[in-house]
């Protein structure tokens, strides 16, 4: 489209250079979303975030193969743009954004608007349904940091016996909806700007209830999820 542009130039005529720019500018910022040509990337508005959908990688470093589960519907993603963040209610204060361009973060399964930009899966999504940010965008359990109120959860593994060797039948697990704290975020989001403090740090085992939490595999032996701060029953 650029070269068809400026080949409709006359010849004769001076086109002055900032014109030009302009015209490769105009060209280079066309893009289509949703099937529509639009101008330049979309800015999100308020408090959410524009980010690129990539799949979860089939295998972790280590060689182990992931399960299906985490590629199902990839919820891995890089942030595009943010918006600026809005304001809370009561106080008026500026809710700052914890995520900002290139960041590689983890989003709920059903959570935000799903769209196709460039061709390309892409999401819009309020910054408080985000799960987490991926240090160095590292899909590992250890590069996780949790956003808000969200706990990352290594599930506890079900027992096939007890501690005197007798056998547990299937369903009768002790270790139902148990799990130790791998890392939590810094708290929920007040209205006066700062973060409440978290009932639970990483190290801790935890009791949650039924029907909450967002389940998520990095590698075949483990399961983990991520719950917020209000599902969990119990810490030890």
């Amino acid at each position: 489209m650029l070269l068809v542009l400026l080949d409709c130039v006359d010849k004769n005529v001076k086109v002055p250079h900032a014109s030009r720019k302009a015209v490769v500018r105009m060209a280079t910022d066309e893009h289509e979303l949703q099937g529509r040509k639009i101008t330049g990337t979309p800015v999100p508005i308020r408090n959410y975030v524009f980010a690129k959908r990539a799949a979860a990688p089939d295998s972790t470093e280590g060689g182990l193969v992931l399960a299906d589960v985490a590629k199902e519907k990839p919820n891995f993603g890089t942030v595009l743009a943010v918006g600026d963040g809005g304001s809370y209610r009561l106080t008026g204060i500026k809710m700052p954004m914890v995520v900002k361009p290139g960041d590689s973060v983890v989003f709920g399964r059903f959570g935000g608007l799903e769209v196709t930009y460039d061709n390309s899966k892409h999401i819009f999504v309020d910054q408080f349904d985000l799960l987490c940010k991926l240090k160095e965008g590292d899909y590992k359990p250890e590069n996780v940091e949790p956003l808000f109120d969200k706990v990352f959860v290594k599930v506890a593994r079900k027992m096939d016996q007890t501690a005197s060797g007798i056998m547990i039948a299937p369903g009768a697990t002790e270790s139902k909806n148990m799990g130790e704290v791998i890392s939590a975020g810094p708290g929920r989001a007040l209205e006066n700007g700062e973060y409440e403090e978290m009932p639970v740090s990483a190290g801790q085992s935890v009791l949650w209830g039924d029907y909450v939490g967002t389940k998520l595999a990095f590698d075949r032996d483990n399961e983990y999820v991520f719950l917020r701060a209000s599902d969990l029953l119990a810490a030890w």
